[in-house]
């Protein structure tokens, strides 16, 4: 379907469900408007462009507000206003006021050549018409006013003379030898560039591009303005005796494309081909937005081909938006054959606008300090789905490279005595070097300062396990939070245990919560934070003081008498134990098994036994 079929069915569709509405006389619900499209009239090409089930279809008629109306469930004409009025002392009809806006682009010359048919008819008076006919009338007219309207402020890139402009740019490749004889001529060039790099753009279509895909169509886009459309779904043997794959793994051809991660996993899976020399628009977006704001790359939004165009005053691909509405109801669009108008049309004009306009802007504006940057991010786009591990592995790298570097500037400049930390900066702290004045400054924080305590007995490596990342937090499960620690470790007596750091006594404990809790400048959550570590350091203190007393300082701690070899159980009982008990922890479960003397044994069953 092209363009003009596509405006002729989209404003059929638009007064099949207004001329229903109006008929009805009231509101309708999306199910019994969804129900329609198996009426009589309402052809497949409608039920496409509807949506084709109940949620596309709100979406469609949400696009005209101003001739439907959508609450919740219900859909009703917009402005439709019933009016009683008063002749010769009895009702005679209602009048209904309809604001149809220019948001119905045009409609089709065969709709417009009825509608003129439809007015030279002699006029009906307005008051012997039936309100469905005013309506309809009113409607109709509008339609043929906007039309005209749109018509004559049509920019040249909608009309007709760019479509064919860009049509006599496009070149449908087919045959090997004619695709190689192409090649070749990009390749070694006549007159060689100015420059002496060879640049091309480059694209793909097919069938859900990515892990699991198929390529039909692959687009080559010149400095010179011309467009090469090579169709692998009739010609599989363009990609080998064709050149194409010389072409795309050459090292001195820079290849010009829009976010090419999806592209490069199915020209791997599908030919073996291995992308080199790109330059990805997406890649360089992130790269300048880096160098202007100094936001890191990892935090840029994407952005879509069209904004770019807009952006650096390229030529934007019309047909987009509606050729993306047919693929979304058909997947194997690309694989229709023979190759429509617009079909050409969209997949040339998705090279043409990246060179010469948009690269020669952007490889302007990358500065050389930048550039290790931009060939790093061109190179993870191409391996993304090729070795997700291994590119996931190196943004992880360089995120914490980018934090760790701005964590410790911020202590370089940090003038006041205390430094307030994210739990984030907090894990970031085995990654640093701290001087002593650092120590100092990071000590006023409580829980920094267990942390740095922590990382000084244990004297782990820094980088040793991967890095609690905040998108993906399940795996990394080596580094755990302070309260895990303190947590796994309460009973364990090992060296990370708090009991082996100097605790504060209750009386400077209370002092610490005095001072937080009138602090008003402080977080909430803060708050409760410190509040806690004061709270499990006092009783891990008051826990050790117990255990010491009662037990002695072997690797594997017990709370109770029981396991001392020194003393009898019976001599528990002479100090007024009548049970031990040893108790032990593995992670967050507590086991506890009771030990009885022999004669607490007998006492027991005895108790236990059936009455004679």
């Amino acid at each position: 379907m092209d363009s003009s079929e596509y405006e002729t069915v989209r404003n059929m569709t638009l007064l099949f469900f207004f001329e229903l509405l109006v008929d009805k006389g009231g509101p309708r619900t999306l199910h019994d408007l969804s129900c329609q499209f198996g009426a009589k009239g309402f052809t497949k090409e409608m039920r496409q462009i509807a949506g084709g089930s109940q949620s596309g279809l709100k979406k469609f008629l949400a696009q005209y507000p101003m001739l439907f109306f959508i609450n919740g469930d219900y859909v009703s004409v917009n402005t439709f206003q019933q009016v009683a009025e008063e002749e010769n002392g009895c009702k005679l009809s209602e009048s209904v006021n309809i604001n149809a806006t220019s948001q119905i682009n045009s409609l089709h010359n065969s709709h417009s050549q009825s509608i003129e048919s439809s007015n030279s008819s002699p006029p009906v008076s307005l008051q012997q018409q039936t309100l469905k006919q005013r309506i309809n009338t009113l409607v109709m007219k509008t339609l043929a006013d906007n039309t005209e309207k749109d018509r004559s402020l049509q920019t040249m890139q909608m009309g007709d003379a760019w479509k064919l402009k860009v049509l006599q740019q496009t070149r449908v490749i087919v045959n090997p030898r004619e695709s190689l004889q192409i090649i070749e001529d990009i390749i070694n060039p006549r007159k060689p560039p100015p420059d002496g790099k060879i640049v091309v753009s480059f694209d793909c279509e097919g069938i859900n591009l990515g892990v699991k895909g198929q390529l039909t169509l692959v687009q080559i886009g010149t400095m010179s303005g011309q467009a090469y459309v090579f169709d692998l779904f009739a010609c599989p043997n363009l990609v080998q005796a064709g050149g194409l794959q010389k072409l795309l793994e050459h090292k001195d051809v820079i290849k010009v494309i829009h976010d090419c991660k999806n592209d490069s996993v199915n020209l791997y899976r599908q030919f073996k081909i291995m992308l080199n020399n790109i330059f990805d628009t997406q890649a360089a977006h992130a790269v300048l937005q880096f160098q202007e704001t100094g936001k890191p790359v990892y935090k840029v939004k994407n952005v879509n081909l069209n904004t770019l165009c807009d952006h650096y005053g390229a030529p934007c691909n019309p047909l987009k938006e509606q050729l993306k509405n047919i693929y979304r109801n058909n997947q194997r669009y690309w694989c229709r054959r023979p190759l429509t108008r617009d079909m050409l049309i969209y997949a040339s004009s998705d090279v043409l606008c990246l060179v010469p306009q948009i690269y020669v802007s952007m490889s302007r504006l990358i500065k050389p300090e930048v550039q290790a940057l931009f060939n790093e991010l061109c190179e993870e786009q191409i391996q993304m789905h090729i070795k997700p591990a291994e590119v996931k592995a190196r943004k992880k790298q360089r995120k914490v490279e980018t934090e760790v570097a701005d964590l410790k500037k911020r202590m370089e400049d940090a003038t006041t005595k205390n430094i307030v930390l994210s739990n984030r900066e907090i894990r970031l702290l085995r990654y640093l070097d701290l001087t002593e004045d650092e120590k100092e400054k990071l000590k006023g924080s409580y829980k920094v300062a267990r942390k740095l305590e922590k990382l000084e007995n244990v004297g782990q490596d820094k980088g040793e396990s991967s890095d609690d990342d905040d998108e993906d937090k399940a795996e990394d499960l080596e580094y755990h939070s302070m309260e895990s620690y303190t947590s796994e470790n309460s009973h364990s007596g090992g060296i990370l245990s708090p009991r082996n750091s100097n605790t504060p006594s209750l009386t400077e404990s209370m002092q610490m919560v005095d001072e937080i809790l009138s602090d008003g400048r402080m977080d909430r959550f803060e708050k409760i934070e410190k509040l806690e570590a004061i709270l499990s350091a006092v009783t891990g203190s008051a826990t050790d003081q117990f255990s010491s007393s009662s037990a002695d300082a072997s690797p594997t701690k017990y709370v109770c008498l029981c396991r001392d070899k020194s003393k009898s159980p019976r001599t528990d009982r002479n100090t007024g134990n009548s049970v031990a008990c040893q108790t032990y922890s593995t992670g967050d479960i507590v086991i506890t098994k009771i030990f009885l003397t022999e004669a607490e044994k007998e006492r027991i069953d005895l108790l236990n036994s059936p009455k004679k």
